[in-house]
């Protein structure tokens, strides 16, 4: 009995496994050859990229001047060529300016003509004979003196901000200009306070120094009123206005941007470890999602050798001629690259 038990229990056991464990699945296909990694496709001949277009070009304008927004002449998404006028300036109190400092100038120019000419030693004597106290000499020299050092240190910084480019040549110029004029300014009080006779020389130098320093001024005032008629640095669209009519802004604020779409760069992200694949120069085809789907042949145009902290990827980029501007920035897009081999 115990015998039998033992064969009935066997026999179900049996029974049991064979449901529950089937027989060995085998295929007759082969292995899937694709391998996907954030947005890169690996097949067994080539690489499938995913990525963006963008604007090869863009440019943000950005006000030259301080003042207010007298008329604006474009909007969001119209077309500007390279050098129309986007925006205009009051040039009310600029074109003051400019008068004042024409005045300034012509004063100075004709100062300079008159202790050069022939009543120049009726100047001369002018200049000499004032009549200044010792009291007076001493304190109109410590005023020039403050002047020059302070004119002397703002051109120290003046010449290290140009050449860092922080400042124009003109601006340059002018610190110049008014630190040689404190100069003479010095030399001049310096003789008087020495109760010494003044060269004429000195008179001279310090009428042609407040020249430059007036046509300095008078050329600054020129640049001012031109940069009041704001032009497109770039051809291209509109894509942001960030100013209106009427509105003061000071020098520095952003005023609009421009993108240029003539041409446009996918970027897409690929593995480091997939590197050895990709070279710049290398043809490649690009799809773009338009509708219909747009494929062209490009050439890779740059491949970063260093990853991306954030995603540690690295980054491929073509670019491609956009005439019709049928590539639009923000457009989906992807870069099928051949490999030499199945790895």
């Amino acid at each position: 009995m115990v015998k039998r038990s033992l064969v009935l229990i066997l026999f179900f056991a049996t029974v049991i496994a064979g449901c529950t464990v089937g027989p060995p699945q085998t295929t007759s296909g082969k292995a899937d050859e694709n391998e996907k990694e954030a947005g890169i496709v690996r097949k067994k001949d080539k690489i499938v990229l995913s990525g963006n277009v963008y604007p090869v070009r863009e440019a943000e304008v950005t006000s030259p001047l301080s003042g207010k927004i007298e008329k604006i002449n474009v909007k969001v998404d119209d077309y500007a060529q390279e050098g129309t006028p986007l925006l205009y300036f009051n040039t009310t109190s600029l074109n003051a300016d400019l008068r004042a400092a024409r005045s300034r100038l012509a004063k100075s120019r004709a100062d300079l003509e008159s202790s050069k000419g022939t009543d120049r030693r009726e100047v001369y004597r002018r200049e000499i004979n004032r009549g200044i106290s010792d009291r007076e000499a001493k304190i109109r020299v410590e005023e020039t003196r403050i002047v020059f050092e302070n004119t002397r240190r703002k051109l120290e910084r003046m010449k290290e901000a140009h050449g860092d480019n922080a400042v124009s040549k003109q601006e340059l110029e002018g610190v110049e200009n008014e630190h040689a004029r404190a100069d003479a300014d010095l030399k001049v009080a310096l003789l008087r306070a020495k109760g010494l006779p003044l060269e004429e020389t000195s008179i001279v130098r310090s009428y042609q120094s407040e020249v430059m320093t007036n046509e300095a001024e008078y050329t600054r005032a020129e640049d001012r009123l031109r940069q009041a008629t704001v032009n497109a640095p770039i051809s291209g669209f509109i894509a942001d206005i960030a100013a209106y009519p009427g509105q003061k802004v000071y020098d520095g604020w952003d005023l609009l941007k421009i993108v240029d779409i003539s041409r446009v760069k996918v970027e897409a992200k690929i593995s480091p470890g997939l590197l050895k694949f990709v070279h710049p120069d290398q043809e490649v085809e690009v799809t773009i999602n338009t509708v219909p789907q747009t494929k062209v042949k490009a050439r890779i145009n740059s491949v970063s050798k260093l990853a991306d902290p954030e995603d540690q990827m690295c980054r491929v980029r073509t670019i491609l001629e956009n005439k019709d501007f049928a590539f639009q920035p923000g457009f989906t897009a992807k870069i099928e690259i051949a490999t030499e081999r199945g790895e």
